[in-house]
């Protein structure tokens, strides 16, 4: 089953905020800005509490009613 209209909406109002957060890290990752080895747990919670956690959640309803079709 698709993502319903609510996860959908849900779904893109979170994503925004963490995937333009992760794409920021990733870069100042690559250029050294930010230390992979002292930096990554802050960015990881980080990620999480803006929404990737809720993200997951939805994909994985939507995955369940899939299967459950």
């Amino acid at each position: 089953a698709a993502l319903t209209i609510d996860e959908s909406f849900e779904l893109s109002k979170l994503a925004s905020d963490y995937e333009s957060y992760a794409l920021e890290c990733r870069d100042k990752f690559i250029v050294g800005d930010m230390d992979i080895e002292k930096d990554y747990a802050d960015y990881e919670q980080n990620v999480r509490t803006m929404g990737l956690t809720r993200g997951i959640e939805i994909k994985q309803d939507a995955y369940d009613r899939y299967m459950q079709s």
